[in-house]
């Protein structure tokens, strides 16, 4: 298991990522304002900004499709259709968990109650930001799949591909992941609230590469 802080400089910031995500553009009435603001509160605001990932490469043990279940080498069972499909080639999973921290949240709460316009922006700002921090955990463990003769899925999570959402819990176990700050509530919601979980699939390129299985690869990868 790897812990990885990032420092917030290393991140990719764009004033049009968040425009695009918040979906403005240059036809909304305040856009003159906003392309100011943006930038602007970027630069004030990134030093809340605690970039942070925690992943582990588990060995898949056993598949059951009767059951539709994955298991895990220390015996942990992944179960549901979702789940099944889109490891049913992976000899691996790659189990993730990325957050930007707590103090973006305490600024955001405070944030929206003084002023909702740069709230509402600032949010834009924290959930490219976080965006940005998954394409890198994605690159990093892109890497890595290559680097073991591996092909990588598409991510997929709980609440998501049929999984169902309580199954965040065993995700957030499995990872330790209150060793990092990330607790779950009991309605399965994260916090903080900038922060994303997942899996991928390490799949063999002998397997990937032959054609038969390449067509199943993508079609799992795909839905």
């Amino acid at each position: 298991m790897e812990t990885c802080q990032i420092d917030v400089a290393e991140l990719p910031f764009s004033a049009e990522a968040v425009y695009r995500h918040l979906k403005m553009t240059s036809a909304s009435p305040s856009f003159p304002e906003v392309q100011t603001m943006v930038p602007e509160l970027y630069r004030r605001y990134r030093q809340y900004l605690r970039p942070c990932f925690r992943y582990d490469i588990r060995e898949i043990s056993r598949k059951d499709p009767a059951e539709n279940s994955i298991y895990l080498d220390d015996g942990i069972r992944l179960q549901g259709i979702g789940v099944y499909r889109r490891l049913a080639l992976a000899q691996q999973a790659a189990v993730f968990v990325a957050t930007l921290g707590r103090k973006i949240d305490r600024v955001l709460i405070a944030l929206g109650r003084e002023n909702v316009l740069e709230a509402y922006l600032l949010q834009g700002i924290a959930d490219t930001q976080l965006h940005a921090l998954l394409s890198r955990v994605e690159a990093m463990l892109r890497q890595t799949a290559r680097t073991r003769g591996c092909e990588m899925g598409r991510r997929f999570a709980p609440g998501y591909a049929r999984w169902k959402l309580p199954d965040q819990k065993q995700l957030l176990d499995l990872l330790r992941a209150e060793e990092i700050g990330v607790t779950l509530s009991e309605a399965f919601f994260m916090n903080p609230l900038k922060t994303i979980t997942g899996i991928y699939g390490f799949a063999k390129l002998e397997k990937v590469q032959s054609k038969e299985t390449g067509q199943k690869l993508a079609t799992n990868v795909r839905e």
